[in-house]
C-alpha cells in the first residue's frame, strides 16, 4: 500500500487494473458465498452514488449510514468517500437501544445526509424518534442517486482529509466519536496486512 493515501485512490486504480477481481464477498448466514462485487462494479456504483450525493451536499458534510447487512452499504461508503462527505456508519435503528444510540449519533454529528436502502427508507422514515431525531437532515435512498449528466467522481482525497466519524457502541454511556482520516485507514489496512503476513 506504499506511495496510496486514501481508498479513493486505491480502488480507483484497481478499477483500471483489474477491473473483474472480486473485491467483497457477501456470505449468507455467514457461511455461503452471496453476492458480489468487482472492482469495476464498486468504482461505477461509487462513482453514481458520490455523483449524487455531490449534488446535494458539500464536502467535509456529515453523512450518516444506516443499512441491513449486504454489500450495498460497501458501494454506499466508497459513494461517501467518493464525493468527499464524511461517512458516519451505524446500525439500522430498529430496535429501542439502536434508536436510542441513532438519535445520540445524530444529536452529536449534525448530519446534512441520512442515506440508506429504498426499503430502509420506507421502514425508518415513518419510524417514531427517528425521522425527527435531526430534521434538517435529507434523507436519499441509496438507489435513486444516480450521476445523470454530471461531472464524474472522485476528486482527489488528501490522506489527512476526515474519512468518517467511528462512534462507540454507547452500550454503558452516550456514544462518543472518533475522527478518522483516510490516512488513517490505509494505514489500519497496512497493519492487518502485515499482520497476515501478506
Amino acid at each position: 500500500m506504499d506511495g496510496t493515501h486514501s481508498f479513493v485512490s486505491i480502488l480507483r486504480s484497481q478499477a483500471l487494473w483489474n477491473p473483474e477481481r472480486v473485491i467483497y464477498t457477501f456470505l449468507i448466514d455467514g457461511e455461503e458465498d452471496g453476492p458480489q462485487l468487482t472492482y469495476r462494479a464498486l468504482h461505477n456504483r461509487a462513482s453514481e452514488i458520490g455523483v449524487g450525493l455531490s449534488a446535494v451536499a458539500a464536502p467535509g458534510e456529515r453523512c450518516i449510514l444506516a443499512f441491513p447487512p449486504g454489500l450495498s452499504f460497501i458501494e454506499a461508503l466508497f459513494g461517501v468517500f467518493y464525493s468527499g462527505l464524511i461517512a458516519v456508519p451505524t446500525e439500522m435503528p430498529l430496535r429501542r437501544v439502536a434508536v436510542d444510540r441513532f438519535q445520540a449519533i445524530a444529536g452529536d454529528c449534525s448530519p446534512s445526509i441520512v442515506l440508506t436502502s429504498r426499503d430502509g427508507l420506507a421502514i425508518l422514515r415513518d419510524r417514531p424518534g427517528i425521522a425527527d431525531a435531526w430534521p434538517t437532515a435529507r434523507w436519499f435512498a441509496a438507489e435513486d442517486l444516480v450521476a445523470r449528466d454530471r461531472p464524474s467522481v472522485p476528486a482527489e482525497v488528501a490522506s489527512e482529509q476526515i474519512a468518517m466519524i467511528q462512534y462507540t457502541s454507547g452500550s454503558t454511556e452516550r456514544p462518543k466519536g472518533v475522527v478518522l482520516s483516510h490516512g488513517n485507514l490505509i494505514a489500519n489496512s497496512a497493519c492487518i496486512q502485515r499482520a497476515g503476513g501478506q
